[in-house]
């Protein structure tokens, strides 16, 4: 067993918070995680108020150092790198060499008393330590076994590296497709695959964790970077099913929005910026249209001429006062941290003065305020959590919970909901929820939503399945 010393060791630079308030406050889940996406979708639950125990080799998560070259402070000190910072806040640190059969013991022994176990490691090596989920439903029948992968559990590539750079921005065509030149690849920012897919991980270990309320039998979730590129992929896919063959991103868009094609580009302004305007419904184009002084008859020409006369600053305010919802300033990247709103997304760290903090996760529960508990800790600073295990004393395997109706809720197929939203991203999620079992109605306006108009006709289909339709004029 290897030893780092005791809790009170703690570096200057460290400060833990104590206990998150949340939803899943009182949840312990073991993460034996590397990299980016995995780690940053446990620091996900850990602000959400789980107690998140993360499992490291001896020398320690490699997103520790990757940034050390460029951030000499934090090298100098031994602090993890600002994105190691980001995707392991709030998460406590024990050390264990899994090839040490003592080590691997006093993990097996944590997971007696975890209700979650979060991991990205290969198929196969998890097998070779036994750690795998067939292994430890046998043993642990309790846990939420969830996994991240690149490429799936099964397939020809399983056995792959899964970066995000194959595995997401490559595979489904995504780099050429936003590419505007064949002979240029376009680079994404680092992680951009594995962040979209971090919330994923950590969508479907909730799920796991709300199915283990009124389930005993043993559960695996999963997700991967190559389901969640063809998702994100999938407007594109339903096109070429349905027999047209797009090439780019902007021949999609202009096969979406079928006679409103025009509506879906961008347009340089007077002072060199760019205006975005996405307009599915021919409503709304006539807005926009209203909005630069020009009538409801003017097409794409005229509209680009209105545009190429006004600064960016003159169009947002017409665009803003007229309450158009479809159309909004391209920011280029340095200006991003200048946005109105920009702070509201962030939240301080405790003794970390060379960040203004880091983002919050993408999701907020009214209930309560959730943020990083900690800073991500110094490796190890956790073992004691190793000793004197109580290994009798494990979370319970079921429970039931209770809707709105004072009904049992025995699976997804017990819960309603309601959608009152329109186009894809609500949709999108929506269906997630009726592919689990949920009844899901969907209210949509007497003119039916506008994808049912959409250029590719099975991309209302792909986005609402299984739901019902109610039609109310509000």
């Amino acid at each position: 067993m290897l030893c780092l010393g005791p809790r009170g060791d703690a570096p200057a630079w460290y400060e833990e918070l104590g206990k998150a308030k949340g939803i899943l406050e009182g949840r312990r889940v073991v993460a034996l995680c590397t990299v980016l996406a995995a780690p940053a979708s446990a620091a996900m639950l850990a602000d959400l108020g789980a107690e998140v125990i993360k499992v490291e080799e001896p020398k320690g998560d490699p997103m520790r150092s990757v940034l050390w070259a460029a951030e000499r402070d934090r090298a100098a000190q031994k602090i993890p790198c600002s994105v190691g910072e980001f995707c392991n806040r709030g998460v406590k640190s024990v050390v264990i060499n899994l090839k040490d059969e003592a080590d691997k013991q006093s993990l097996l022994d944590l997971l007696q008393t975890a209700d979650a176990f979060m991991t990205n490691h290969k198929v196969q090596l998890l097998k070779d330590f036994g750690m795998d989920s067939d292994t430890l439903k046998k043993t642990h029948p309790h846990l939420v076994y969830s996994h991240f992968s690149g490429w799936g559990r099964e397939g020809p590539y399983v056995s792959n590296i899964g970066y995000d750079v194959a595995a997401f921005n490559a595979t489904f065509g995504m780099m050429r497709f936003m590419s505007e030149d064949n002979n240029i690849m376009p680079r994404y920012p680092l992680g951009f695959g594995d962040m979209i897919t971090s919330v994923a991980f950590a969508g479907v270990t909730l799920l796991g964790l709300v199915e283990r309320l009124w389930s005993k039998e043993p559960r695996l979730a999963q997700t991967s970077l190559i389901a969640s590129a063809a998702w994100c992929m999938s407007t594109a896919m339903l096109a070429r099913q349905q027999g047209a063959k797009p090439e780019s991103a902007r021949e999609l868009l202009d096969l979406l929005a079928g006679p409103q094609s025009w509506g879906n580009k961008m347009f340089r302004t007077s002072d060199q910026e760019w205006l975005a305007v996405s307009c599915l419904d021919a409503e709304e184009l006539k807005k926009v249209l209203s909005a630069v002084g020009l009538p409801e008859t003017a097409g794409e020409k005229e509209f680009r001429e209105a545009v190429g006369s006004q600064t960016k600053d003159q169009l947002v305010s017409a665009l803003e006062a007229a309450k158009v919802d479809y159309a909004g300033p391209a920011t280029l990247n340095e200006e991003v941290m200048t946005q109105p709103g920009y702070e509201e997304l962030l939240t301080p760290l405790p003794r970390a003065q060379d960040m203004r903090g880091v983002l919050k996760q993408p999701v907020k529960f009214s209930s309560f305020e959730h943020k990083p508990i900690g800073r991500a800790p110094p490796l190890g600073h956790h073992q004691d959590l190793l000793t004197n295990i109580d290994v009798t004393k494990k979370p319970p395997a079921g429970g039931q919970l209770t809707n709105a109706r004072s009904q049992p809720v025995t699976s997804f197929a017990s819960l309603r909901v309601v959608e009152f939203g329109q186009s894809v991203a609500a949709a999108a999620a929506g269906r997630m929820l009726a592919d689990q079992g949920a009844d899901v109605v969907k209210v949509e306006a007497p003119g039916g939503d506008p994808t049912r108009q959409a250029g590719v006709k099975a991309l209302f289909e792909h986005l609402n399945r299984g739901k019902k339709s109610v039609t109310l004029d509000v």
